[in-house]
């Protein structure tokens, strides 16, 4: 009598997927040239992010909380400007089988929380950071608050970048001029 695994694989991978904790997951993209030494202090563009004023204040306290763990200070005429944009959207998942019949669909929500740093002066764009995860589909103010928390705490983690971050590149040919993009990962999960 032979197996049929895609009836034993099928339910378990559904289970998988279904509780599965998604991790917040950054992508940064960074001047490897830039002088992050000179980037002292910052302010924020006006946000014009569609979110409520109580959560555009809530961003900017986490963004400006973490820099100014890192040293860095706000001022009115800073070394360079922030700008910050949050998107939720749903990604449809869905199980085919061989027959083609779908047996589970179903719309993920996400959540990415872009953050920008612009040189003050030029305006050129010299870091960013987007991060993005999977998120609850219903949630509290609290809850939502914490989700941000642990998603700008990822996007500022590699700021500013080290020289090691990029030292394996120099001297490489790249088609990009002046910018590298690394992954960085909640390792805490």
């Amino acid at each position: 009598m032979m197996l049929d695994f895609s009836k034993i694989i099928i339910p378990f991978f559904i289970v998988f997927m279904l509780f599965s904790c998604a991790t917040p997951v950054a992508y940064v993209d960074y001047d490897k040239e830039a002088s992050y030494d000179k980037y002292v202090s910052y302010n924020f563009y006006a946000p014009e992010t569609g979110l409520s004023e109580v959560e555009e204040d809530t961003i900017m306290g986490l963004i400006e909380e973490n820099l100014l763990a890192k040293g860095l200070e706000s001022q009115v005429i800073s070394k360079f400007s922030i700008d910050f944009f949050v998107e939720f959207f749903n990604v449809e998942n869905s199980l085919v089988t061989e027959t083609g019949y779908a047996m589970f669909n179903n719309d993920t929500p996400y959540m990415a929380v872009t953050i920008s740093f612009a040189d003050a002066l030029t305006s050129e764009l010299f870091w960013q950071s987007v991060t993005e995860c999977k998120i609850p589909r219903y949630t509290t103010e609290a809850q939502r608050v914490e989700l941000y928390q642990e998603f700008i705490t990822i996007a500022l983690e590699k700021y500013p970048p080290k020289p090691e971050d990029y030292s394996s590149t120099k001297g490489k040919k790249s088609t990009v001029k002046k910018t590298t993009n690394t992954k960085v990962e909640n390792a805490n999960k």
